[in-house]
């Protein structure tokens, strides 16, 4: 049905001495096609010691009027929602890329859009400082919220539907009350907190946030307080997260070189994950970089699960790593902008359930890929 309605230490892993690359269609078939690397020799066959990494295309290619920056997927994994621009919002089948619904901006810019997690309603945080709920199902503008006169740059919905977050350009993060369309609380510090991030708990009690000076927060929205609070190495750079992951004990937070996973109610443990070494943005700099920090530094987004990450690489490639084991999985190629660092890719999402991918380009498109199952 679609859109529902309609730490202890960092881990390190032995990289393989043989990388395999397959490449496959869109359909996620062996096109045949097998390109095996290792630094210093070519390999001809597959040994026992060899990693096989699977090469992607995209099965359905959406072209937008202007650059996409946001894109998210329907709960049960039906239907993807893309925000561009200077376009309205528009909602498409994942199974053909038909096109379902247009919401219509009205002359405004939507800064950021979340979705229920029943898929009811579609929040979008304007340049103008108003919040707006849409119901997905009969097109029709719900609510308004007036929240500040700056712009909304992260919001989120509780699992429960009770409750929206929303953060200004002018770092004020404001918490709702959906029904009865009254402010609850207002939390956090008057920091600038564009393009951050938050999430609120599997059970709703709890809300993360990501600032742009590199700290999280975790709030008891129940009573007001704050929780635990951690120095990350997120950064003004953006292209930062932080979600709860699955068991609600653990907070992911994910940057170009690290995914940090945060128990703040567990004694504040913290378990450090680098990036693999190969598309570490940190670990692959050469002469003409400063050392302090890489010419591209690209964004990366987690799996539902917390268990894959996807990290954008220099020359546009998508890259899905094991987080436990530090290995790159599979590739993701797409129509990249040439010359252009990172390929103008702006934003990209796992569905649900962990059966595609999607990202926004620079260049207006919308790609799809299917993603197989791990290979041993």
């Amino acid at each position: 049905m679609l859109l529902s309605l309609l730490i202890l230490n960092q881990a390190h892993a032995v990289e393989p001495r043989f990388i395999t690359e397959v490449q496959v269609n869109g359909e996620g078939k062996d096109n045949g096609v097998v390109n095996e690397q290792t630094p210093g020799s070519t390999v001809r066959s597959a040994s026992k010691d060899s990693q096989v990494i699977l090469i992607r295309k995209p099965y359905i290619t959406i072209v937008h009027q202007d650059r996409v920056d946001t894109v998210l997927f329907s709960p049960d994994s039906e239907a993807l929602v893309a925000e561009s621009f200077s376009d309205d919002i528009k909602i498409y089948e994942t199974l053909t890329g038909s096109l379902l619904l247009t919401l219509p901006l009205n002359g405004y810019s939507a800064n950021s859009i979340a979705l229920s997690h029943d898929g009811a309603v579609l929040a979008m945080g304007t340049n103008t400082g108003k919040v707006h709920l849409w119901n997905v199902k009969t097109l029709r503008l719900e609510k308004t919220f007036s929240v500040t006169k700056w712009g909304i740059y992260a919001i989120a919905l509780s699992p429960n539907g009770r409750l929206l977050a929303s953060c200004a350009a002018d770092g004020t993060v404001q918490l709702w009350d959906i029904k009865n369309s009254k402010l609850l609380e207002s939390l956090g510090r008057k920091d600038v907190c564009r393009m951050s991030s938050m999430s609120f708990s599997p059970d709703s009690k709890a809300l993360v946030t990501l600032s742009r000076d590199g700290r999280a927060d975790m709030w008891d929205v129940v009573n007001d307080q704050l929780i635990a609070t951690l120095p990350t190495k997120a950064d003004s750079w953006g292209n930062c997260s932080i979600t709860f992951c699955p068991d609600a004990n653990t907070v992911a937070i994910a940057t170009p070189g690290l995914v940090q996973l945060w128990k703040p109610q567990n004694n504040n443990q913290l378990r450090n994950i680098n990036v693999p070494d190969s598309i570490n943005p940190w670990k692959t700099l050469n002469e003409r970089e400063p050392m302090s920090r890489p010419i591209f530094v690209g964004m990366v987004v987690l799996s539902p699960d917390c268990r894959t990450a996807a990290s954008v690489i220099k020359d546009g490639t998508i890259v899905l790593w094991d987080v436990e084991k530090r290995t790159v999985e599979q590739k993701l190629v797409d129509s990249r902008i040439p010359n252009l660092a990172g390929g103008g890719v702006q934003t990209m999402a796992f569905s649900p359930d962990k059966s595609l991918f999607a990202s926004g380009n620079r260049n207006g498109k919308v790609e799809l890929w299917k993603l197989a199952n791990r290979i041993n």
